[in-house]
């Protein structure tokens, strides 16, 4: 069966099909898994990276009294934010935490606040540190950075966003590749221990379990492209692969109790 075929009867919980994949090559489910981890990770990649976002532009919109000094920013009466998608960050200007809503679909947060700045992951606390530790005022000597200089700085920031993003988007990829192989392996020994019950070794379990991605995988990557954000997805996302190996596990004891009763 072509990966086309096994990829629609995936997709559409075909579990009695999948159940009967089980004897193949481990080989050849490891090559669906990560020929679908990264064609689905490229697309999302291609589509952000395809939408820079120049912070040098955005940063040209603050008022012409703007500073950042050691002593924290000027007031400005409008938050900025400023989406970076290329590198799942966002970075706001005049607001000491982002809302759910604005740090949507990204990761990454940087905030400048009037008397702090801050650093974190989106859905957790934000590291805070006051501005005498902020990187780009360590090597002025009158501590203070002109809406001018603040402009001039982001352009080369810029300049280091776009080396940088293809890169980030390589890790990113490659490290998800690796974190489906470790819980989808995890998920194979939960499966295995059924074997007292239905006959199946490691391996079936392993490649039941790697065709149990495809549906969630779809989906997340849809949610993705939307730009959404929702904090209990990667847990319903394993669940969901869990419960599509277990329920294939017990078409195998099914198929046996069917071709006992033929004979």
């Amino acid at each position: 069966m072509s990966y086309v075929d096994q990829f629609i009867a995936s997709i559409g919980f075909q579990f009695k099909k999948v159940a009967q994949w089980r004897n193949q090559t481990i080989w050849k489910s490891i090559l669906y898994i990560c020929s679908l981890i990264l064609l689905v990770n490229l697309l999302v990649s291609v589509y952000r990276l395809s939408n820079p976002v120049s912070i040098k532009q955005e940063l040209r919109l603050l008022p012409e009294s703007y500073t950042i000094s050691k002593d924290g920013t000027i007031h400005t009466s409008k938050i900025r934010l400023i989406r970076l998608p290329q590198i799942d960050t966002l970075l706001t200007i005049g607001e000491t935490k982002p809302s759910p809503s604005e740090s949507q679909g990204l990761k990454n947060v940087v905030v400048l606040g009037e008397k702090k700045w801050a650093v974190g992951r989106v859905g957790y606390p934000l590291k805070e540190m006051s501005y005498d530790t902020f990187p780009p005022l360590l090597n002025e000597k009158d501590g203070i950075l002109s809406k001018k200089e603040i402009v001039e700085l982001s352009g080369k920031i810029d300049q280091i966003v776009k080396f940088y993003a293809p890169i980030y988007q390589y890790a990113r990829v490659a490290l998800n590749l690796i974190i489906h192989i470790i819980l989808i392996s995890l998920l194979a020994f939960a499966g295995r221990s059924f074997r007292k019950m239905v006959p199946i070794t490691y391996g079936e379990a392993w490649t039941i379990t790697a065709y149990g991605i495809t549906a969630p995988i779809v989906l997340f990557t849809l949610i993705q492209l939307m730009g959404l954000n929702i904090p209990i997805l990667p847990v319903l996302y394993w669940v969901t692969v869990g419960i599509f190996s277990l329920w294939t596990i017990r078409q195998i004891d099914t198929e046996t109790e069917e071709k006992a009763l033929e004979k």
